[in-house]
């Protein structure tokens, strides 16, 4: 989980322009916590009111609800497995947001590097994107 944000967040900042660093960070540290090896189906099966505790208990750190930004953040959550976008271009329904969202790809990115083990040295990130 640490990788993957530390991944993500170097990816995010090496582009113009800067995506969103809160949501790409709250995606990359809760990406994983809906696995069927953590939750039951049906606390997974409504992302936003499982989440929503979570995001209540920060809001005197940060309002999450601006702009949407805890929608964003279970929308790239619920999106950043390889078999959700397989699954979604099967299906037909992979949508411009998928192929334009820099906060889902940073996380997504960071996700599939970490799951080949391709995370190494990273403090120069352009020579892998």
């Amino acid at each position: 989980m640490q990788r993957v944000r530390e991944t993500a967040l170097k990816l995010a900042r090496s582009i113009q322009p800067q995506p969103d660093l809160l949501v790409i960070e709250l995606g990359a540290l809760l990406h994983d916590i809906l696995d069927k090896k953590y939750v039951s189906p049906s606390e997974a099966a409504d992302p936003l009111s499982f989440f929503t505790p979570f995001f209540e208990s920060v809001r005197n750190h940060v309002d999450l609800s601006q702009n949407g930004r805890d929608e964003l953040v279970v929308k790239i959550i619920e999106n950043v497995s390889w078999t959700t976008e397989k699954k979604l271009r099967a299906e037909g329904k992979w949508t411009e947001w998928h192929d334009t969202c820099a906060e889902l790809h940073c996380v997504q990115d960071a996700d599939r590097l970490d799951a080949i083990g391709a995370i190494g040295d990273m403090t120069d990130i352009r020579r892998i994107s």
